[in-house]
Parts: C-alpha cells; sequence; structure tokens
C-alpha cells in the first residue's frame, strides 16, 4: 500500500503538506450521541477506555494537519475535532472543527465563540456542521430512538424542518457568515425524501452559505444512487470508522461503517472521514483501540501512542479524521502524526484487527431488525411527511 502521505516532503524529520492550511446537550441529543457514536468520547480520560497521559507522546513539535481537496478549491484539514474545546483545539495548532445542529445551540455557540477568539483568519478555519433528513422513522427505530423525538422534537425545538430554516439557524448560533462543509447527517428512510433535502443543501451551496456539501451515516449503495442523481456530487462521507470499528468484508453495513463503503466513495471521488476514530464500540463490538496489544506493539516501535497510531492508520489511507479531546496535550498529540509512516505489514496488521472484535449489525441484518419493531408503512411516512411540514 502505497502511503497517501509518503510523498510529502521532510522538514526537520517531520512530513508537512505543500498545500493551503485551511454545554450542554437534551437527553434527545444525548441519546443521538449515544446511538451514532456520532463525535468519540475522549475515551483516553473518560468513558469506554482510560489512557494515561504518560502515553501520550508529546515531545515531538506540533504542525499543522494536511489538507485534503474535497471539492474544486476547498481543503479540509485530516485532523478534526468534534464535540470538545475548540478554543483549546485551536490554540494547539487545530484548524478543523466539527459540529451540527442535533448537539444543541450551545455546542453550536461554543465552536462559534472558539472561531472569533481565535484571532485567526476565518479563511485559516474550517467549520462543518451537519443538518437532520426528515422523516426518518425507521431510521430512528432501528436507533431506538422515536421519530417523534427524533424529527418532531427538532422541529419543536427549533421551529421547523426547513432545511434552509435550520442552516441558517445554524449559522445564526455560530455568528458565521458560512461553513466550509454543510452535511446531511442521515438519510431519510425514503430516497426521494433524502434528495430533496440534498438539493436544498445544493442551493446553500449557491447562496454561499455552505462551500461544500456532503452527507453522514450513507453506505455504499446509497452513495452510489445519491451521486447519479444529484448536481453537486457530495464532497464528504462522514461515517463511523476505526481500526477496529469497521467491516472489512460481508454485506454492507447500514452507516457505512465498512471496506464496501470506503471504496464506494474512492471510486465516485467522495472524501471519507472516520468519526469514533478511537472507537472499538463503534459496531457494539469488544475491543479496546488503546490497549489492544498489538496496537501498543506497533505504538512502541515508532515511539508513539495507541492513539497516534490508530489516527495514523486512518489518515495513511487518505481518511480524514474528526476526533475528541479533554486535554490539550491529547491535542497536540492528535496533530503529531507526520513525523512516522505506519509499513505495509502494520497497516494490514491493524486492518485485521477489527475481524476478531466485530458483533454489530449489518446490512443483511437490517431488514429483520426494522421488523422486530412496529412495522411503518408508506403511508406511515406520507403522514410523518405531512406532520413534520
Amino acid at each position: 500500500m502505497q502511503s497517501f502521505l509518503a510523498s510529502l516532503p521532510q522538514v526537520n524529520g517531520s512530513s508537512t503538506a505543500q498545500a493551503s492550511l485551511r454545554g450542554s446537550w437534551s437527553t434527545f441529543e444525548r441519546a443521538l450521541h449515544d446511538a451514532h457514536s456520532e463525535v468519540t468520547w475522549d475515551s483516553r480520560t473518560d468513558g469506554c477506555v482510560q489512557h494515561s497521559m504518560a502515553e501520550q507522546s508529546t515531545s515531538q513539535a506540533v504542525s499543522l494537519a494536511p489538507t485534503v481537496e474535497i471539492s474544486p478549491g476547498v481543503h479540509m484539514p485530516l485532523v478534526n475535532l468534534g464535540i470538545s474545546n475548540h478554543t483549546t483545539w485551536i490554540g494547539t495548532g487545530g484548524r478543523g472543527l466539527d459540529t451540527a445542529l442535533v448537539y444543541g445551540d450551545d455546542a453550536q455557540a461554543e465552536t462559534g465563540r472558539a472561531v472569533r477568539a481565535s484571532g485567526l483568519p476565518r479563511s485559516s478555519l474550517f467549520v462543518t456542521t451537519k443538518v437532520p433528513c426528515c422523516p426518518a422513522p425507521q431510521w430512528a427505530k432501528f436507533n431506538n430512538i422515536t421519530d417523534k423525538a427524533m424529527c418532531s422534537s427538532i422541529k419543536s425545538k427549533y421551529g421547523s424542518l426547513n432545511t434552509t430554516a435550520q442552516v441558517e439557524h445554524d449559522l445564526q448560533t455560530l455568528g458565521l457568515d458560512y461553513v466550509d462543509l454543510l452535511l446531511l447527517h442521515w438519510p431519510c428512510d425514503r430516497f426521494e425524501d433524502t434528495l430533496k433535502t440534498y438539493q436544498a443543501l445544493e442551493a446553500l451551496v449557491a447562496a454561499g452559505k455552505a462551500r461544500a456539501i456532503g452527507v453522514s451515516n450513507f453506505d455504499a449503495s446509497l452513495i452510489d444512487q445519491l451521486v447519479a442523481a444529484v448536481k453537486v456530487k457530495p464532497a464528504v462521507n462522514q461515517c463511523g470508522y476505526s481500526l477496529m470499528g469497521h467491516y472489512p468484508h460481508g454485506p454492507e453495513d447500514v452507516w457505512g461503517r465498512d471496506d464496501a463503503t470506503v471504496a464506494m466513495c474512492k471510486k465516485h471521488n467522495v472524501t471519507y472521514e472516520a468519526y469514533s476514530p478511537l472507537g472499538g464500540w463503534a459496531l457494539g463490538g469488544t475491543g479496546s483501540v488503546l490497549k489492544d496489544p498489538t496496537v501498543l506493539s506497533i505504538a512502541a516501535a515508532h515511539n508513539k501512542s495507541s492513539a497516534q497510531v490508530a489516527l495514523r492508520w486512518l489518515v495513511q489511507q487518505g481518511i480524514v479524521v474528526v476526533t475528541s479531546s479533554n486535554e490539550a496535550a491529547y491535542d497536540q498529540a492528535d496533530l503529531a502524526l507526520w513525523d512516522f509512516q505506519l509499513t505495509d505489514a502494520e497497516m494490514a496488521t491493524l486492518a485485521a484487527l477489527s475481524l476478531s472484535h466485530q458483533r454489530g449489525i449489518g446490512w443483511k441484518d437490517f431488514p429483520n431488525a426494522w421488523r422486530q419493531t412496529e412495522t411503518i408503512t408508506t403511508a406511515d411516512l406520507d403522514k410523518a411527511q405531512t406532520d413534520d411540514e
């Protein structure tokens, strides 16, 4: 495997890119986060896995993350930060910031404050936000959330399920004139509803409200179908993916957390972005990215932490990551991925770890999972659409 970053020149022993450097949650918002594992908890300090500060390698100089061109003239950092302290992130060299409507106004306002407080030119920071696709009762039920809680709650809180109105709310809350990347957070149950919502994003690009648009949690088949139907191809597909949280083989995964979706994105020149990049539990699996003996052994060989190896495994494939952190030291380590390279053998060994820890639900199980819940008919979807408008 050729390294995505192998061609970057060495400066003082570090690889650098020759490209432009570009609160509180409600119960519903927490439930949605837990259902999708949308942004990785900083498992190095709390949550699933404890990870000592000593394990983080912080001696190396921190450089800004290289970027990838996701759309003509739009360059996205390879490393981004989700729900965390964005002010600290920017202060340690981070330039990619990720948020969403359903994360709540407090989270989005924090992101906007961090941008303004940085004193940096707006063009040097990359802000991603996301808006929902409704109605999605089957999608919601599969995630143990009722559509009433998901879409109706959004309508109740924000006053509308109109995509343009939601984006305007996002921009107002962020205090920004535009976002760099606007994503459709999840697909609607019916493709025609997904397409209608995505077309609203296309209009927002033309209006200058977003520099690029894309999707999240779309599987390979849905990406293929969408690309064929739209005028503005999605620039990014953001899905849960990690060295222990992905399906290397077999049927498509519902949330696009599989190699088939990565391959389909590559086929259509859609940048694949990984949330939960340190999560062994992204598929309901039992593996620990940070404590696995194989990961620790490879990390020791490079004098790096297990987290840095897990992130490097992704960016070395050209996969963008959105991680999370509670400490400046972790921010620094997450950005210090450019002075080492994993060998082909190490990349293959790490890729195979997911096979021994999976127990998630794949695409072939999805209809069965739906049948275990209340049957939802076309009439139900039509009513949900009417109720939401």
